[in-house]
């Protein structure tokens, strides 16, 4: 069928499918529209100046999104973007990291932190936690990543994080109706479960999937693009806190066109020259 047959070596499936990804992400690294930005209110401002600090809500070892090694400096996707944002609206943002995504979304919803870093489980979702969505940083499509030689038939346990759950799991009941979801914490447990043989697939976004497979031999895996699969990634804050959305969206609508450079660079080999 289709999925088995588009189960191929990793390598030649990311080159056919991103073959003006470079150009493209310089393109948008290197502009930006002036069009999306919008000035500020005065509530706005005065909410800046009466709360210059912000809490941003993370999930430990949440790599390409969010690490940190002892009390060393936060790095990742997620802090490269708010710093990013930082510097456009004079807010200015610190990490509270928690354990996993479900206490993360607590925290936010208790008032304990002003803003989840990462939400990209849907409106819906989001709306039954007491959230409300920033507008999108980015929509990033999913892949299933398997062991090479692994036919799609046997594929009976699939792995996703915890984050991405409620986005995705109306798509694997559709692809793989009689496939077990069990989720984890962050890309690299979700792999690791796939070593110890506890699921058989990985399915998770691009940019993690990416991370993931720059970290090993690309060779021993397969990949299979997903159609339908693609996740909204934003911010989220306690409902009662529409000034602070109002805030992060006009940054958001002003810096998303920096995103895909950021992901390219937090998505690299670490460690090697290329970083």
């Amino acid at each position: 069928g289709a999925v088995d047959y588009l189960l191929k070596p990793l390598d030649s499936q990311i080159l056919v499918s991103n073959i003006n990804y470079l150009t493209e992400v310089k393109n948008k690294y290197d502009t930006q529209d002036s069009t999306n930005i919008l000035p500020l209110s005065a509530k706005e401002k005065n909410y800046i100046s009466s709360h210059p600090v912000l809490k941003v809500a993370v999930i430990a070892d949440d790599a390409p999104y969010f690490k940190q090694e002892g009390k060393g400096p936060v790095q990742g996707i997620i802090p490269d973007y708010y710093s990013l944002i930082a510097e456009k609206s004079g807010l200015q943002f610190t990490y509270r990291v928690y354990p996993t995504h479900e206490a993360a979304v607590a925290a936010v919803k208790n008032k304990e932190a002003d803003i989840l870093g990462m939400y990209s489980g849907g409106m819906v979702s989001s709306y039954e936690k007491g959230l409300i969505l920033t507008d999108r940083f980015s929509t990033v499509n999913s892949i299933l990543l398997t062991k090479s030689g692994l036919e799609a038939s046997e594929i009976r346990k699939i792995a996703v994080k915890s984050r991405a759950l409620d986005s995705l799991k109306g798509n694997i009941s559709e692809t793989f109706p009689s496939a077990q979801v069990i989720d984890y914490e962050n890309a690299q447990e979700c792999f690791n479960a796939m070593q110890r043989g506890e699921t058989d697939a990985v399915l998770i976004g691009l940019p993690s999937a990416t991370w993931l497979i720059n970290q090993v031999n690309s060779a021993a895996y397969s990949i299979v693009p997903l159609p339908g699969t693609s996740s909204d990634l934003c911010g989220a804050v306690n409902k009662d806190n529409q000034i602070l959305s109002s805030i992060l969206n006009k940054e958001i609508g002003a810096t998303m066109g920096n995103f895909p450079g950021i992901v390219t660079k937090d998505t690299l080999t670490e460690g090697s020259w290329k970083t």
